[in-house]
């Protein structure tokens, strides 16, 4: 089967400007020796910094990315030329405003000079990311902008440079950061962006490098104006569905639970509160920090200390009043931070991009916490640069769903779902975590290793299965399609012959394969379709059962009704296929019994008709008198 297959990307969450910070880290590694780098977005005329790590949690050096000394204040990596080098992208403002800049790395820890704009925009982009937007294999860029300047996307073109920018909507809102995902379950891109002052927004990707409907491409996240200066998008509910946490100034942080079709929430209660702290948020990035498997939030706050709040999946976080803890006693101006697995070990650590400090590790102890009390963070490096965001470098993955079977299926049955997630070259290593297979109403999630999943499937129709590979810290998102059709019961050719599945057991156990299913059709072709009465009464059966059979699909309590009612039924069979003289003889004593019962009632009418009372079952030693056929006593 054909397959299209749709990845992901590097989400950065950069910040708020503040006149000249480094404003940006992204985190991969750049020199091939298996350890996790940092890149530095620097601004106040600082060039753009990368740092070495050294595999322990800590980091070896630190040198220029170029001799550019723009106003950066966000970044993405990626693998923007198609080599097997990660490259760095920059979003840069400044006044005058200047170009963004796409410096291509060489694969031994720095970037082959000099670097290239990304176009000749000159807007005030304050925060970048990367996906596949077009569809066509390219890493694309989308800046987010302030100051009245449209948002813009920009297609990459596979060698390194971008072949055309335009913009994602006619809104010109103070847009500080953006992330990229897959809100409304289809296998385009879609991009969140946080606003400041205004209504946060989301725009539904076509998957040709445009946004929605013209004049309507985007929509509100929720009824919010926040000052929102970061954001994440994560399964915080543990749902499948994604969710957006936005990182407010001044204000409490909010989380918005998706529904899976572009919206948040209900409405006028899209989004809640994180947590009661009201601390200057600038950053958030989502992950496993307590090494359950639900995610956590970590929160980049400026005067303040940095926070991490447990999630609990359901999307609430710590306990009420107590949702929330300090990172660590530094209480730096920190505008960004970023997750991964700085020191080798199993647990994630946070790196925090400071303006006019030094920029900070925070090793995870892999239960909420960082580092030894009064000794939770130390410096990344001697740089003391104006630090304002930072990216997450994670590897783009492929998702491919490789059958789904069987296809045409019918109301009510089982189709098993198989799929794949693997690592796209040059990237490395085996991405973990779930897929979620959806046809947008009925859904079944399984774990990579797995491979499959279980879906029911209804009402008939013509599908689309989409099959989403949710992440993990080292493995960004991806999703494939496939086209499914779903038959009425009904619409079987082999119902009227009887040769075809028990419809209304089918719909109960969920497959025409369930040993239930299977056991009765053994009796119907066995016992009933042999003889003319057994094929009447089949044959009526498919007349009437199909429409039933669809409703019985629809509704989990019904197929829990009438799996119950069909267990004596399936006894009975049972007992029919063991020992058929015996199976047999149960309904024909019970029929016997039946008319027995039936005459002795006849006969007691007739009694009580003509004024005497007599028992249904009588005394034998009783005398009673002897009634003829007209009801008069002989």
């Amino acid at each position: 089967m054909s397959k299209i297959s749709r990845r992901t990307i590097i989400i950065t969450l950069p910040i708020l400007v503040v006149l000249t910070l480094s404003t940006g880290v992204a985190r991969g590694d750049l020199d091939g020796d298996g350890n996790l780098d940092a890149v530095f977005a620097n601004t106040n005329v600082q060039p753009n910094r990368v740092c070495l790590g050294n595999g322990t949690g800590g980091f070896i050096s630190c040198s220029n990315v170029s001799a550019d000394t723009n106003n950066s204040l966000g970044m993405a990596l990626g693998f923007v030329d198609g080599d097997s080098d990660l490259d760095a992208v920059f979003a840069n403002a400044g006044f005058p405003p200047q170009r963004n800049r796409v410096c291509r790395g060489d694969g031994a820890g720095g970037f082959t000079v000099p670097c290239s704009d990304v176009s000749a925009d000159t807007l005030v982009s304050l925060s970048v990311a990367l996906g596949f937007v077009d569809g066509d294999g390219n890493l694309d860029a989308i800046f987010a902008n302030s100051l009245g300047s449209p948002n813009r996307v920009c297609l990459g073109n596979g060698t390194g440079g971008f072949i055309s920018c335009s913009n994602v909507s006619a809104d010109t809102n103070a847009s500080l950061s953006l992330a990229l995902g897959f809100v409304d379950g289809d296998a385009t891109l879609d991009a969140v962006f946080a606003n400041s002052g205004q209504r946060n927004r989301v725009c539904l990707g076509n998957g040709d490098g445009t946004f929605g409907a013209p004049g309507n491409e985007c929509s509100d996240v929720s009824t919010d104006t926040n000052n929102s200066l970061g954001m994440a998008l994560g399964f915080v509910d543990g749902d499948a569905t994604l969710d957006a946490v936005f990182a407010n100034n001044g204000q409490r942080n909010r989380v918005c639970l998706g529904n899976g079709d572009g919206t948040f929430g209900t409405p006028g209660n899209e989004c809640s509160d994180v947590s009661t702290d009201t601390n200057n948020g600038r950053d958030v990035a989502l992950g496993f920090v307590d090494a359950d498997a639900t995610l956590d939030a970590v929160f980049a706050n400026t005067g303040q200390r940095n926070r991490v709040c447990l999630g609990n999946g359901d999307g609430t976080f710590g306990t009420p009043g107590n949702e929330c803890s300090d990172v660590s006693a530094d209480t730096n101006a920190s505008l960004s931070l970023a997750l991964g697995f700085v020191d080798g070990d199993a647990t994630l650590d946070a790196v925090f991009a400071n303006s006019g400090q030094r920029n900070r590790v925070c090793l995870g102890n892999g239960d909420g916490t960082f580092g030894a009390p009064g000794n939770e963070c130390s410096d990344v490096s001697t740089d003391t640069n104006n630090s304002l965001g930072m990216a997450l470098g994670l590897a783009p993955t492929t998702t491919t769903i490789t059958a789904d079977t069987p296809d045409p299926s019918v109301v009510g049955q089982d189709v098993t779902v198989s799929y794949t997630a693997t690592v796209v070259s040059p990237g490395m290593g085996t991405p973990t975590g779930t897929v979620k297979v959806s046809d947008g109403t009925n859904s079944c999630t399984g774990t990579v290793a797995a491979g499959q999943c279980t879906v029911t499937l209804n009402p008939p129709g013509a599908k689309t299965l989409t099959a989403t590979y949710t992440g993990d810290s080292d493995f960004q998102m991806s999703a494939d399609t496939e086209p499914h059709t779903v038959n009425p019961l009904s619409s079987s050719p082999a119902a009227a012959s009887g040769d075809d599945d028990c419809f209304i057991a089918t719909a109960a156990f969920g497959s025409p394969l369930a040993p239930q299913v299977q056991l009765l059709r053994e009796v119907r072709d066995q016992y009933l379709l042999p003889h003319p009465v057994g094929q009447g009464l089949v044959a009526l059966y498919y007349t009437l059962s199909p429409p039933l059979a669809e409703m019985i699909a629809g509704s989990e309590t019904l197929r829990a009704i009438v799996r119950a009612g069909l267990t004596p039924i399936i006894g009975w069979a049972t007992l029919v296929l063991w020992a058929p003289s015996l199976g047999m003889g149960i309904p024909l004593v019970a029929l016997a019994f039946g008319v027995w019962v039936a005459l002795r009632g006849v006969r007691r009418r007739r009694r009580l008709a003509a004024g005497l009372a007599v028992p249904l079952f009588p005394d034998p030693e009783a005398d009673y008198p002897d009634i003829s056929d007209d009801g008069r006593e002989r």
